[in-house]
This record gives C-alpha cells, structure tokens and sequence, in this order.
C-alpha cells in the first residue's frame, strides 16, 4: 500500500511537477509569441512602409511615364504639324513656281512667237529687197557690160583716133562703174560677216580729205550743181587709223548727196576736234535734193533699202548697200553717224569719228603718180599666170618708164632672179602647179641673195586675208585685185625708196656711221644733228629689242627689225641686215644672232658717239 501510496504520490507530484513546468513553458511561449508578434508586427508596419514606399515609387515612376509618353506624344505632333505645314507650303510653292513657269513659257512662247513672226517678216523683206537687187544688179550689170561689148565691136569695126578715144572712155566709165558695184557687194559681204580687215597707218588728215572732197568736184559741176567745200583740217594734222574706210565713208555719202541732188547746192563741211590724245573729225555733207522722208529715216542705214520715187514708174536708183556699207564701216571705226532731213528739201549727214594722234614720221599718202625719183633705175619683176592681168600691169609700169620683166610660168622665176636685180616682185598668188605661197617659200629658202631682200608684193583678188597675213606666209606686202595704177604707183613707192637710198649709199662706197652724214658732211651742225638723232633712236630701238629678246617676244622683235632695216642697209652692213631681214621675216632667230645683232647696233651707237665727241673738240 505504501509503495501505491508512494507511486501515486509521486505521480501526482510529477503531474504536479509537470503543471507548474508547463505553466511556466505555457507563459515563456506566451511570452516568446508576444515578443514575436511585436517583432512580426514591427516587421509588417517596416513591410508596409516599404511597400507604400514601392508602391509610391510605382506609381510616381507612372505619372513620369506618362508625362514623357504625353510630352513625346505632343513633340511629335508639333513635328507633324511642321512636316504638314512646310509640305504645305513646299506643294504652294511648288504650285507658284510651276504657275510662274507655265506663265513664263507662255511668254516666252509668245516671245518666240513674235520673234519668228518679226523674223519671217523680216526674212520676206530681205527676199523682197534681194529680189530687187538682183534686178537691179542684172540691170547694173548687164547695161554697162552690153555698152562695152558694143564699143568693142564698133572699134573693131574701125574708127578714127577722137572717136577710139571717146569709145574707150566710156568703156572705162562702164568698167568702173561694174568694178564699183562688185566692191559694194564684196564689202557688204565682209561687214556683215565681221571680217572687214583694218589697214590701219599714219596718214596727213588734211590731204586725205582734200583728195577725196576734190575728186567728186567734176561729177558735181557735169550735174551744174554748186559744189562748196570747208575744210578746217591743219594741213600737217597726222593721224593713226584706217584712210581707206575713212575715204569709202566720205564718197559713199557725198556720192549720194550728188546723185540726189538734180539741182541747187552740195555743202561739205570737216573739222577736227582734240579729245584727250585723240582726234574726234567731225564730218558732214549737205544737199538740196530729194530729202528723206521721215518713214524712211528710221531705217534708211539698213541693207537693200531704197528711197521710193516721186513719180509714177520712175525707177528706185541705187542697190541699196551705199548707207548700209557706210554705217557698218562708222561703227567699225566707234564713230557715229545720223542724218536730218525732210522730203523735197534734201539732206544733211553728220559723221563722228574718233582718229589717234600719229605715232611715227612716216606716213602714207593719197597721191597719185610715180614718186619724186627716176622711175627709169626701177626694176620690177611681174609674175601672173593671166595674160590679160600681166600685160596690164606692164603697160602701167611702162607708162612711167619703169623696167619690167613679166613671167607667166612661176617655174622659171628662179632661174630669172640668178640672172638679173630687181628692186621689186610682183607675184601672184593663184597660179597653176605653183602657186604664189609655194614659191615665196622657194625664194627665201634658195641661196639666191636678192630672193630674201628683194621686197615681194603679193597679187591677189581675195578679199579674207590682210596684208599681216600675207607677211606671216613670206610677203613684204599686199596688193587688192583689180587695182588702179595711183594703187600700184603708192606700193612701188613704199618699198623702192629704200632700194634707192641703199644705191645711193653703194655709190659713195660710204660705210657704217660714215654714210649716214656722207650727204651733209660739210655740215657740221647737220652732222651732228644726225649723229644725236641716230644715237638716240638707235639706242632705244636696241633697248626695245634687247627686251624683246628676254621675254622672248619675237613679234615685237620683228617689228623692231623692220623699222632697223632700212637704216642699216644704207650703211652698208650687209651682215646685219641679213639677219635683221631674217628677223624682220621669220619672226626667229638664233641665240648667236640675238647677241650678234645686239653687239653690233651697240658698236654703231659708240662709233657714233666717239665721231661726235671728235666733231665736238673741233
């Protein structure tokens, strides 16, 4: 019993034991679980904040996107909206520039339009003009031709010495006048083409004016018309220019002034006028002719316009290229030209034309005939394949007494030139097998002396090269078929005085500076005179062509040359002149040549200073 008593009591003891433990467990439990509820509740409060927090973050990282989604939304509708309005205003501008375009064609088509209707009109007139003028032309041509034909005939027929005389005089008359008519066309032809050629060289003003002026003096007294002249030019006025374009334009317009005029007065009036190192010839020319009526002035200067006749089925007189030619050869020149006049009361032309001063002391004349020396110690050699051309040119040197050699075939010029001197050659260009280019070159490139001294005058009716052409091919200079024989006799008298004073020279056996005073050596001032000219000029021509050569500009050197030549041909240095010549010619020298030349003209400018300085101590 006491064992069961003790069991019991111990295991109530231990339920005892084990209630007050797991009281205590019961209230550690209780204890850890507040303690980890407050830590879960701290937790969760620390969660929840991190969460608002998160959630805060979202939401504003949200609202941002947002913003940026609505910002980039609005740039690229601006963008839109500027894409829109400059392709807007691309496609309006577009549309203008098109519309403009389409109008501008539109003009320009009308532009066109009125163009060619002002070109066909204009084209109809030409044809209408030209049509004209090939009646007037046949006409012109035709009447003068048959009246020569007939006078051929009527000498054939055999006549006394007065009437062959008559007959030929009125030949010649309806030559000239066929000539005159064929030059107009040629020259017409040669302004309208732009290849009129200028002859430009110093000339006396005043006898260029007198001499054309005087020589339509006897046309206006066969008309019984009072023919005044005013000529205020100085008669030792020299000019730099083209006489021959400014004579064409004088007889053209005074030409005119006569033919219109039946009766009453033709005035002429020129004056020079200095303009700053130009000379500005003021020119007109008066009549009391038919007048121009006020319709017609404002094209008169145009081609193939003719002043229609007071009276029924008179005819229109003239071709129509007088005025045309003339005008073309003003604005050539930079001058000006204009007229004032009223029908049945006449006309005045007013002419200006600009002229430089003279630049050089020789000049070119107008003058007709042989020039002041023997024609008899002339010798000239004509070359022509055309017999007719050749014996004409013959007989006029004849006329003067001048010794001439003619040639038909140029294959035996050579041989000729072996045997005899000629102070000039006259020399075809257009001649069978041979022609006149070919042989010049055979000339220079012979060992025959005179073929490359002798000047050389090129003969030829072509009217599109220049006398510059004609030098470059081997000629000294050129002469224009058909030629009158003031023509001829103005060309021999260019080259031969050159010949003539070297002769002179020859004669005397004078060398060197010697023969430049040789004529006035018992004159000392004139000697001395001479000498300084000599030193001066040559000195400044040697500088001119020492320059030349270091740049090497052979074209101004040649004409440097030419200008030489003469001079030392009349001293007798024949070495010199040769290459001087070759020079002058070929445009091309050698080295050794360049200091030949240059060390010789300086040996002449010392002689010529030690004779002055001797002529001084005297």
């Amino acid at each position: 019993r006491d064992n069961i008593r003790l069991a019991i009591d111990t295991v109530v003891n231990m339920v005892r034991y084990s209630e007050r433990l797991n009281l205590d467990s019961q209230r550690k439990f209780q204890a850890a679980l507040l303690l980890r509820q407050s830590s879960m509740t701290n937790t969760n409060h620390l969660l929840t904040a991190r969460i608002d927090d998160l959630l805060k973050s979202i939401e504003q990282e949200e609202i941002n996107k947002s913003i940026r989604l609505i910002e980039e939304k609005e740039a690229t509708l601006n963008r839109s909206s500027k894409t829109v309005l400059g392709v807007t205003s691309l496609a309006i501008l577009i549309a203008l520039v098109f519309g403009l375009l389409f109008l501008m064609d539109i003009n320009r088509s009308q532009k066109y339009r009125r163009r060619l209707e002002e070109s066909n009109v204009r084209i109809n007139q030409l044809l209408r003009s030209r049509e004209k003028l090939m009646l007037s032309i046949s006409h012109d041509i035709k009447a003068p031709m048959s009246s020569i034909l007939g006078y051929v005939e009527l000498m054939e027929s055999g006549a006394d010495e007065n009437t062959r005389k008559t007959y030929l005089k009125n030949m010649k008359k309806s030559g000239n006048h066929v000539l005159q008519l064929v030059t107009n066309l040629l020259d017409y032809q040669k302004i309208e083409s732009g290849t009129w050629l200028r002859k430009e060289m110093n000339f006396n003003l005043h006898e260029l004016v007198e001499n054309t002026v005087n020589s339509f003096k006897p046309l206006a007294e066969k008309k019984q018309l009072e023919y005044n002249v005013v000529n205020k030019v100085p008669g030792d006025l020299l000019v730099f220019g083209d006489p021959f374009m400014i004579r064409e334009i004088y007889s053209n317009l005074i030409s005119n002034a006569i033919k219109y005029t039946l009766q009453g007065t033709v005035e002429v009036f020129v004056e020079p006028v200095n303009d700053i190192g130009k000379t500005i010839l003021k020119f007109s020319v008066r009549d009391t002719g038919l007048g121009i009526s006020e319709e017609y002035q404002e094209y008169i200067f145009q081609e193939f316009t003719q002043i229609k006749p007071d009276k029924i089925g008179q005819q229109e007189e003239g071709s129509g290229l007088g005025l045309a030619i003339t005008k073309g050869l003003v604005d050539e020149l930079g001058g000006k030209i204009h007229l004032r006049s009223e029908r049945g009361k006449g006309s005045e032309f007013f002419v200006d034309l600009p002229l430089e001063t003279s630049r050089l002391t020789e000049t070119w004349s107008s003058g007709e005939g042989c020039p002041d020396f023997d024609c008899e110690n002339i010798s000239v050699l004509a070359v022509d394949d055309d017999p007719i051309q050749l014996t004409m040119l013959a007989e006029m040197l004849k006329l003067k007494k001048i010794n001439v050699v003619t040639e038909v075939d140029p294959d035996n010029v050579l041989n000729i030139l072996k045997n005899k001197i000629f102070d000039l050659i006259f020399l075809d260009i257009q001649m069978p097998r041979t022609n006149g280019f070919t042989l010049v070159k055979s000339m220079l490139d012979s060992d025959i002396f005179q073929s490359k001294s002798t000047p050389v005058i090129a003969l030829s009716a072509k009217s599109d090269l220049s006398s510059a052409d004609f030098k470059q091919l081997g000629f000294t200079d050129f002469l224009n078929k058909p030629f009158t024989s003031a023509q001829l006799f103005t060309m021999i008298n260019k080259y031969v005085r050159i010949t003539l004073a070297e002769e002179m020279g020859a004669v005397e056996n004078s060398k060197g500076v010697s023969a430049l005073i040789d004529v006035v050596k018992d004159d000392r001032e004139s000697s001395l005179e001479i000498l300084r000219a000599f030193v001066l000029d040559t000195g400044k021509n040697n500088n001119d062509l020492k320059t030349c050569f270091e740049k090497n500009d052979m074209e101004n050197a040649a004409q440097v040359a030419h200008k030489m030549l003469p001079l030392f041909k009349m001293m007798g240095d024949e070495e010199l002149s040769d290459v001087l010549l070759k020079l002058d010619h070929e445009k091309n020298v050698r080295e050794d040549e360049k200091s030949k030349i240059i060390e010789a003209i300086c040996r002449y400018i010392d002689e010529a200073k030690n004779r002055i300085s001797e002529m001084d101590k005297r």
